[in-house]
């Protein structure tokens, strides 16, 4: 299991922001990154359902990068979700709040396919429905990382927060590589599905 990672308060040096996730202790190698991919790589060969394999991506994304929750939604064509994973109950809710309300950075970033950051949804007023509920339920910062290959948009990847902060560039650089790697998963495994 990898270790968490530390974060310094507006650290220059490119650490997070915050102490959200109860990080504590190293900084992030890109061994983590590399294990979790060769994870998800290995899974993508089984027979577990795009749901498992999802739902093993976000639980390990939380493991790498300082956030509390992660989830996933890929939308399909009549923008109705088609399968939302989640890292826990959290992480769950903030995916159906967005959904329910057709509103919040998941679904901004699908319809513009570009990465999505809220550091404090306090000071954020993109998001009239969604930002006021999901105060309310404890998410304090949100950031979104658009499903993409090409001219093909599938849906996000959500790392959740319950407090606020920036992410370093390198939980930016490390949460882009996880969706991607997402993206591609799904072009074949959407491709494969039976009608």
């Amino acid at each position: 299991m990898a270790t968490r990672w530390s974060v310094g308060l507006g650290d220059p040096g490119g650490h997070d922001a915050g102490s959200c996730g109860g990080v504590g202790g190293r900084t992030m190698a890109a061994e983590q990154l590399s294990d979790v991919l060769g994870e998800f790589a290995r899974t993508m060969v089984t027979d577990l359902p795009i749901q498992g394999i999802l739902d093993q991506l976000v639980k390990r994304t939380v493991d790498i990068i300082p956030v509390t929750a992660a989830g996933v939604t890929v939308i399909s064509l009549d923008l109705e979700p088609r399968y939302v994973a989640a890292s826990d109950p959290s992480a769950m809710r903030y995916e159906e709040l967005q959904s329910e309300l057709n509103e919040g950075p998941c679904l901004a970033a699908y319809h513009s396919g570009k990465t999505i950051t809220v550091p404090d949804l306090t000071r954020d007023g993109r998001y009239r429905w969604f930002t006021p509920q999901a105060l309310a339920a404890g998410l304090a910062a949100v950031f979104t990382f658009p499903l993409n290959h090409e001219h093909l948009r599938f849906g996000a990847l959500d790392l959740y927060r319950d407090c606020p902060g920036d992410l370093s560039a390198e939980s930016m650089a490390t949460a882009q590589t996880l969706a991607d790697a997402a993206a591609a998963y799904l072009i074949n495994a959407i491709g494969d599905e039976p009608a």
